[in-house]
């Protein structure tokens, strides 16, 4: 009896800290909804427009046309939704130029700003996605998507 005792109280621990483990994780669920990326959308020379159901989103970065290795100021107005929190990711599509995520400050009702830079990249013609993550306060995210093409410039 007692070598069974021995074996099922250190299980029985394990067992109880696991199930604890996993009742306080945070759920895994989080709800995306990933809006229709613009067909005719220029960030390099102009600011872009989503607009699907009753959100929209525009993203205006500057100066324009995008400098390479240079400050941009990223400005995002979202309407039919209330963001708690909003970043733009900056990813490249054609070659990987590393993690740049940026977090926006919301500076007016529906107006979020931030500041960021694109990397140099030696390429002739560098194609990025960025792409807004809108954190709502229920859990859910909402992601636009921007498509942006920067010339080499030597």
């Amino acid at each position: 009896m007692k070598k069974w005792l021995v074996f099922m109280l250190p299980l029985g621990a394990i067992l109880a800290s696991a199930l604890t483990w996993w009742w306080i994780q945070p759920s895994p669920h989080i709800k995306t909804r990933i809006l229709s990326m613009p067909n005719q959308c220029q960030l390099h020379t102009g600011d872009c427009i989503i607009e699907q159901d009753a959100i929209r989103v525009r993203l205006s970065i500057s100066p324009q046309p995008i400098p390479i290795a240079k400050g941009l100021n990223i400005t995002a107005e979202i309407q039919g939704v209330m963001a708690d929190k909003v970043q733009l990711d900056i990813n490249g599509s054609n070659m990987y130029m590393g993690y740049n995520r940026v977090n926006l400050t919301q500076t007016a009702p529906n107006e979020w700003r931030g500041k960021s830079i694109l990397s140099f990249c030696t390429i002739d013609e560098m194609q990025w996605q960025l792409t807004l993550l809108i954190d709502l306060a229920d859990g859910q995210q909402i992601q636009a998507p921007f498509p942006l093409v920067t010339p080499f410039k030597p």
